[in-house]
């Protein structure tokens, strides 16, 4: 999936909503990346130069399930 935003074109896998933002891993620059998921600004790199990452997944640490 690409997607366009302003004047920036990304290839996208998988996209992550957690909390104010959007992440995303880009393949082609290594990165996972976030933006605000309401204005699209304050868009960041999380981690660079990260492999063959092939996915993402959102938890919630604040969230108590169970106890152990």
């Amino acid at each position: 999936m690409t997607v366009k935003s302003l004047s920036t074109v990304i290839d996208v896998e998988q996209l992550i909503f957690a909390g104010d933002y959007v992440y995303w891993t880009d393949w082609h620059r290594r990165t996972v990346e976030r933006v605000d998921k309401l204005t699209g600004k304050q868009r960041s790199v999380i981690v660079d130069q990260l492999p063959d990452v092939m996915g993402l997944t959102a938890v919630n640490m604040s969230t108590v399930t169970g106890l152990s």
